[in-house]
């Protein structure tokens, strides 16, 4: 069953290095109608990862521009003949929070490409894993950019939360019955590894 989940959090928290590691995993065990995809929307940082993760040949990378490129994008993806098995965008929303402020059809774009990728996980049974860019709020609470939108496409929401050189926690905080729930990772030249690894 496929799942659209939102990892969100601060630059430098991992978010990027976990959507890479999930899509090496995932990669492993494609059938030969099935295929990854990864979709940058803030530049060709990630190249600079790609030593860490042994991605195989249905593995495609892109780099979105812009909000309309993206949606293009996701186009071409349910389009490419092939089921998707994962589908990663880092991040979701870096157009929209300029976008916002000055297009009132960014609302509308945005929302089109949640639904899409919504039609992505029923259609083909894929996980799908948005990183979502923070801001922080007036009450020094950090908000998701779009959150709005964001939470009422998601199946699950977890918080990607920085505490140490390498190291970090993932804290679960929708649906409700997995609140609170955490997991400790490290980012090291192998790629990410769970608590229960380290």
């Amino acid at each position: 069953m496929g799942h659209l989940t939102v990892l969100y959090g601060v630059a430098g928290s991992g978010k990027t290095n976990i959507a890479m590691q999930l899509m090496e995993v995932i990669c492993r065990d494609l059938a030969d109608n099935e295929a990854c995809y990864f979709i940058s929307t803030e530049g060709p940082h990630y190249l600079n990862l790609l030593r860490r993760y042994d991605l195989g040949p249905r593995c495609f990378l892109a780099n979105a521009v812009s909000g309309e490129h993206l949606l293009k994008l996701i186009f071409d993806v349910l389009l490419s003949g092939f089921r998707v098995k994962y589908l990663a965008i880092d991040s979701i929303n870096n157009f929209y929070r300029a976008e916002v402020l000055r297009s009132r059809y960014a609302n509308v774009l945005f929302n089109t490409i949640l639904a899409l990728l919504s039609q992505i996980v029923h259609q083909d049974k894929a996980l799908v894993l948005v990183t979502a860019q923070v801001r922080t709020a007036l009450t020094g609470k950090e908000e998701i950019s779009g959150d709005a939108l964001i939470s009422y496409w998601s199946d699950l929401v977890i918080k990607c939360e920085r505490i140490g050189p390498g190291k970090g926690v993932l804290i679960f905080s929708y649906p409700d019955s997995w609140a609170g729930k955490r997991v400790k990772f490290e980012v090291g030249d192998e790629g990410v590894k769970l608590a229960d690894d380290i």
